[in-house]
């Protein structure tokens, strides 16, 4: 038997919002505006800009457990009624509560053992790096401290690799799928959520992985003679 996931979507009217930023009794509401699965989106009042003529207002996540920050967002909205346009405003808070489902997605993946044992082996790499860059300044008797730093600062810089980087770029669009989607989907942007869909499924880690196994393979061979060639002249 399959059980239904309850959600609740509650829309905003954002005009309403426009038409009582001066009102003190909308200033410390929060309106529930996303439940699904265990996670929810709220949003409040945050200040007006008078000198852009506008209301911040902001997103926030919650639920799914344990999570050192909740991520939020900003939402503005114009209140001169010649900027005014409801589709334009509705079609950025599903953008807005997106990145922030995506930002929990990336938080989450960093806690994962694929990831730290990417973010390991590049500690390791960069310790190699600064290693190598060391016993080459030794070797041409170059011992001033503001020197070496600025040297091996260089040298780690232009050689170190971002594979946690890429690792979550490439794997963010596979989380939260579900409530990115259907929120897109029940707020009427149905490319939006078939874009959503549509980029879960191409995920893939095979290049970022192999490139990782290959790095670990030469950190445990002492294969760094690439690495060494890069070395600049002083």
């Amino acid at each position: 038997m399959k059980n239904e996931l309850s959600t609740k979507l509650y829309k905003l009217d954002f005009k309403e919002l426009v038409n009582n930023a001066t009102n003190k009794a909308y200033w410390n509401k929060k309106w529930e505006i996303f439940n699904y699965d265990g996670m929810s989106v709220e949003f409040f009042l945050e200040s007006i800009n008078i000198i852009h003529n506008k209301l911040n207002g902001r997103i926030k996540l919650n639920g799914g457990g344990d999570c050192w920050r909740n991520p939020e967002s900003l939402i503005t909205i114009p209140l001169q009624e010649d900027n005014f346009n409801k589709t334009a405003l509705e079609r950025e808070l599903v953008g807005r509560v997106d990145s922030i489902f995506l930002e929990r997605g990336c938080i989450d993946l960093k806690k994962t053992k694929e990831y730290r044992d990417i973010e390991i082996l590049e500690e390791e790499f960069v310790d190699k790096l600064k290693e190598i860059a060391r016993e080459f300044l030794n070797s041409n008797n170059i011992y001033n401290n503001d020197i070496r730093d600025l040297y091996i600062d260089d040298y780690v810089s232009n050689n170190e690799k971002n594979y946690t980087s890429d690792y979550i770029d490439e794997k963010k669009c596979g989380t939260y799928v579900s409530h990115r989607a259907t929120f897109a989907y029940i707020m009427g942007f149905d490319d939006k959520a078939e874009r959503i869909i549509n980029d879960s499924g191409e995920i893939d880690l095979e290049y970022i992985l192999e490139q990782a196994e290959e790095l670990k393979l030469q950190l445990e061979n002492d294969d760094m003679e690439e690495y060494e060639d890069n070395l600049e002249d002083l």
